[in-house]
């Protein structure tokens, strides 16, 4: 039978590297992982856009092959000022930042245990706040890959299925 996920043991990490508001030591080679402990809802979505390749002898049927990839991972954050991470996050976007982030299928940092999941050099493109009558105050958060220089040796880091095993 296979092993079930459940989405609460899943992490969203952010690497935590010199340009952020905690200054940490973090580089693509020896990331510094910290999970984002306020993050609820994560969705990571993976589309490719399909080009129409079709052709006489195709049978009557459409073709396609695959183009540009669009990797989007959205977020929603429970707000609190006085967290780390989410200081981090908000100045990241504010600042216009590239930052480091990997969404893991579950907790890295367990021993013998490997985490797997999609890692980008990326920005924030959204920063929004509803502020509800009724419920928590919450910020949804749209993160893309962008143009970075946080690989290794400043190259650009590109959306990656990135796997850590823990000793």
């Amino acid at each position: 039978m296979p092993t079930p996920y459940v989405g609460c043991s899943e992490k969203l990490y952010l690497n935590d590297t010199a340009g952020l508001a905690s200054a940490g030591s973090g580089t693509y080679a020896a990331p510094d992982w910290n999970a984002i402990d306020l993050a609820q809802d994560v969705t990571v979505s993976n589309e490719r856009t399909q080009i129409d390749a079709s052709i006489r002898g195709g049978g009557c049927n459409r073709l396609f092959v695959g183009g540009l990839s669009d990797t989007t991972i959205e977020v929603q954050v429970l707000y609190d000022p006085a967290d780390t991470q989410f200081n981090n996050l908000r100045q990241a976007y504010y600042d216009e930042t590239d930052i480091d982030v990997w969404a893991a299928d579950f907790t890295e940092g367990v021993s013998g245990t490997t985490a797997a999941g999609v890692r980008m050099g990326c920005r924030i493109f959204s920063f929004s706040q509803p502020q509800p009558l009724d419920d928590l105050t919450v910020v949804n958060l749209t993160l893309k890959p962008s143009v970075n220089t946080l690989g290794t040796a400043g190259a650009q880091q590109n959306p990656e299925w990135h796997t850590e095993t823990t000793a």
